[in-house]
């Protein structure tokens, strides 16, 4: 314990042993930051699930604006089916699975 000039007041300057429930907390906060964060070449921390769901979103928003306007554009049967079976096969991905209860 040490005394403070300014105040006359009692300071603890001892460091308080951890106890097993915050060692095993910090644990458990280093473990999930290990699994779901990504540390950027910039110094950002970024979530893996995030980065990972906007990244699949915006690949199939440009398959899906590039089919719908091929299809406005072509006059040709055989490329639109291309393009109807890119739009289905996004439609299909994003739809959940039925079930049955």
């Amino acid at each position: 314990m040490t005394q403070s000039p300014e105040t006359n007041i009692l300071i603890d300057t001892e460091i308080l042993p951890t106890t097993p429930t915050t060692s095993k907390f910090n644990q458990k906060h280093q473990e999930f930051l290990d699994q779901y964060i990504w540390r950027s070449c910039c110094g950002m921390k970024l979530d893996k699930r995030v980065v990972l769901f906007f990244s699949q979103f915006l690949i199939a928003m440009m398959i899906i604006s590039f089919s719908l306007y091929q299809l406005n554009k072509s006059d040709d049967c055989n490329h639109n089916q291309l393009y109807l079976g890119l739009l289905t096969l996004i439609i299909g991905i994003f739809l959940p699975n039925p079930k049955v209860k």
